[in-house]
């Protein structure tokens, strides 16, 4: 089977099994440049997001979350401000993970500071950067998620096993 044929399948088990499709032919680069609207079927609308979580794709590192994500033309979730943290902490205690989900949260030059991936810096809400340094105090590990029960909010190993939790801005 050839590389083509093989994602082919790839995006067709994707779809059958999740539920999701937005856009028509196999490549991410044509799902990351859409412009949406309005959410994929299966994913959930909450201030200008669209939500889909990935509990049963678990084990994933960082890494591979982050592109599992991107194969729809999104991003791990990458929490802005407070209000999108108290529903990001809500939402995901309703969740039942495998393994906790992993947030677009990174601490890429090994000191304090914290950025979200797509934005390559950290949120403009001064409230939730403290609630992030405080709660990342004394970590060692670069890859922000939260715990299978989906309360602790924290930081381990990139390549630890968790699961995607993805994030679509919408144009409006």
């Amino acid at each position: 089977m050839g590389f083509l044929t093989e994602m082919s399948c790839f995006t067709l088990f994707l779809v059958s099994v999740t539920g999701l499709l937005i856009a028509s032919g196999t490549h991410a680069q044509q799902a990351s440049s859409l412009s949406l609207t309005q959410c994929p079927l299966g994913w959930t609308n909450v201030r200008n997001s669209c939500y889909f979580t990935g509990e049963r794709f678990n084990g994933q590192t960082w890494y591979s979350a982050t592109a599992f994500c991107q194969s729809f033309g999104a991003h791990l979730v990458e929490i802005n401000d407070m209000q999108e943290f108290d529903y990001i902490n809500s939402a995901a205690k309703q969740i039942s993970w495998v393994d906790g989900p992993w947030l677009g949260l990174l601490r890429p030059f090994g000191d304090n500071r914290w950025v979200l991936p797509s934005l390559r810096t950290e949120t403009n809400d001064n409230a939730l950067n403290k609630l992030i340094e405080d709660i990342a105090q004394g970590s060692q590990y670069d890859c922000g998620g939260l715990d299978k029960r989906g309360k602790l909010f924290g930081y381990w190993r990139c390549r630890n096993g968790g699961s995607p939790w993805c994030e679509i801005d919408l144009k409006v």
